[in-house]
């Protein structure tokens, strides 16, 4: 990892969140302290793009989406995207030193214009662009809810420029052994998900 990386699930707190390729996403309150989520009707997510932080490496990538990525970071191998533009789709992988996927990002292309107009073309099938309960791009804000409960933190915020919602999950309770932290982003015209990560390690 290059020094002075920062990457796009660390931060501080909600108020304080960087978004992927250095883009600012800045969340305005919080609506339950952090390390805390209500448990009414809460569930947890294990995959994304059926890949599992944590578990899965770059091989396993490679084995779902090809050889076809770009580096996110010049020179470095660590943060990886395969770009569909013709789906409007980017899946971001960044990884630990020894290769294994320590957080996956679903995003929409428009909201990456850096990567999607330098990448190579690839296919990304919808089919894949999942979460393992079902959670695709484009899907409404209150699927999000249904599939997992009310966030650990939510509010405003923006995201290459323009006006967002952040929801973000904390799953620590679930244990250990699945991904701790997911972060989902829609527009705040229309309401859709525009960007979905799924990380290994917690803030």
């Amino acid at each position: 990892m290059r020094p002075g990386w920062t990457k796009s699930w660390r931060c501080a707190s909600a108020a304080a969140l960087i978004a992927c390729v250095g883009q600012p996403l800045l969340a305005v309150h919080s609506t339950l302290p952090a390390g805390t989520q209500a448990s009414e009707n809460r569930a947890n997510e294990l995959t994304l793009a059926r890949l599992r932080p944590g578990q899965d490496t770059l091989a396993s990538a490679q084995s779902h989406y090809g050889a076809h990525f770009r580096r996110v970071v010049p020179d470095s191998d660590d943060v990886l995207a395969w770009v569909d533009a013709r789906g409007k789709r980017v899946l971001r992988l960044e990884l630990r030193d020894d290769g294994v996927v320590e957080s996956i990002s679903l995003l929409h292309a428009e909201f990456v214009p850096e990567l999607a107009a330098e990448g190579a073309e690839v296919l990304l099938p919808p089919a894949k662009m999942v979460t393992g309960r079902g959670l695709a791009l484009g899907d409404p804000l209150v699927k999000v809810l249904r599939l997992y409960g009310p966030p650990a933190s939510r509010g405003p915020a923006t995201l290459a420029g323009r006006e967002v919602e952040f929801l973000f999950y904390a799953f620590d309770w679930a244990g250990p052994d699945v991904p701790q932290v997911m972060e989902v982003t829609c527009a705040r015209a229309g309401g859709r998900v525009v960007k979905i990560t799924l990380a290994a390690a917690s803030l």
